[in-house]
């Protein structure tokens, strides 16, 4: 895959929860590494913005905004022309899903970024105190609990 971008940028989503969605808290977008003139890798919750909780949207402008004031604070200037790779590790049944996925899916956003989904399975699903003891205890060593 070739980029035409002078920049890389990755935004992992880490805050993925099967509640009520809520809007992007810059409180939660840090700047985790960068390479000079290259890659920065950011992690942060669900980039949603909920002002009308029936019908969410990506906050894409927010979090670049975000993302720029983050790394200015740490002294990074990143450049104005940038490629947000979304690494989701979010599940259908979490709050603003389909919003992320659906920004992604429409065309009009291909020069922007793209979403690359790495959901966590039962992780983001279902609390493991729902489970037994004995069944936790096996889950958390052959399942993607074990990743965690």
């Amino acid at each position: 895959m070739a980029f035409s971008r002078s920049i890389f940028a990755v935004a992992c989503v880490l805050a993925c929860t099967m509640h009520a969605s809520s809007a992007l808290d810059y409180s939660r977008v840090w700047l985790v590494d960068h390479v000079e003139g290259g890659n920065y890798l950011f992690r942060g919750d669900m980039p949603i913005n909920d002002t009308n909780k029936e019908d969410p949207t990506f906050a894409y402008d927010q979090l670049i905004s975000y993302m720029r004031t983050r790394a200015s604070s740490q002294g990074v200037t990143l450049p104005e022309d940038l490629y947000l790779v979304d690494v989701s590790l979010c599940n259908p049944f979490d709050g603003g899903y389909s919003a992320e996925v659906n920004y992604w899916k429409d065309g009009a956003h291909a020069d922007q970024g793209e979403l690359v989904q790495w959901p966590l399975g039962l992780a983001g699903i279902f609390p493991p105190c729902i489970y037994p003891e004995d069944k936790r205890y096996s889950m958390a060593n052959s399942s993607v609990w074990k990743v965690d």
